[in-house]
């Protein structure tokens, strides 16, 4: 396919939705094409693929002014899969207006676990200045879901580390977290508190013994309950998974 704008924006016309697809991801790379007013007119495109790129076109164009509509998007999608493109193309913008759009999905219980967990590691990674805190990620750090706990620990874990000890320890020692989660989640304990784990951190949560497992975990439990005095969670975050 032709690169110059005036083939793109023609293409983004085309009957072929593969072919509006391709013309909409690649706007979004040709910053001269002034595209931005067509790609957010093609989020109502009849077809999902060339809804997705349109939204990866807004995304990789940086305007914030196409927050508000992949916002929408990432809430309403006709799918999963747009629904995580949206909150992809929320995380590649970026800034104060991306951080909120991204903070009301991963707090809304009403979203899947997936998409919530999406929302939290883009909020990783476009954090700044401290935000989001753990007062704005109270939802989240409370969630039924184990896995959206963890998550929103790891994002305080970016933005407010000395905080996230006692959110990240609780992660680690709650029975619903999964294991390959659980590694990850020492890792972070580590980086933070300084604490070295061994042999339990390394390798008791995730061997194949049953019983060992079992005795790794009690030990988690046995070291949460020591250090939770020395890392106590704010009181503006509520309490941490017990």
């Amino acid at each position: 396919m032709a690169t110059d704008c005036e083939s793109l924006l023609v293409a983004l016309l085309d009957e072929d939705s593969e072919h509006r697809w391709l013309a909409a991801h690649a706007l979004g790379r040709n910053r001269d094409c002034n595209a931005f007013e067509t790609l957010r007119a093609h989020l109502a495109d009849p077809d999902a693929a060339a809804r997705m790129g349109s939204m990866m076109g807004l995304g990789r164009l940086g305007n914030p002014a196409a927050i508000s509509d992949l916002h929408m998007a990432a809430r309403t999608g006709a799918s999963e899969d747009e629904r995580l493109v949206a909150v992809g193309a929320l995380r590649t913008i970026g800034g104060h207006a991306a951080i909120e759009a991204l903070l009301d999905i991963a707090n809304d219980a009403n979203q899947s676990r997936i998409l919530r967990g999406n929302a939290l590691g883009s909020l990783a990674r476009v954090a700044r200045d401290g935000r989001p805190g753990c007062a704005e990620l109270r939802p989240a750090l409370q969630a039924a879901d184990a896995e959206v706990r963890a998550a929103a620990a790891l994002v305080i874990a970016v933005t407010e580390p000395a905080r996230a000890v006692a959110f990240l320890a609780g992660a680690v020692a709650d029975a619903d977290t999964g294991e390959p989660h659980r590694v990850f989640l020492m890792g972070e304990l580590q980086r933070i508190a300084g604490v070295t784990f061994g042999y339990v951190g390394e390798y008791g949560m995730v061997d194949e013994d049953p019983e060992v497992r079992a005795r790794a975990i009690e030990a988690m439990n046995a070291w949460w309950e020591t250090s939770r005095s020395a890392y106590p969670a704010p009181e503006d975050c509520g309490n941490p998974p017990p």
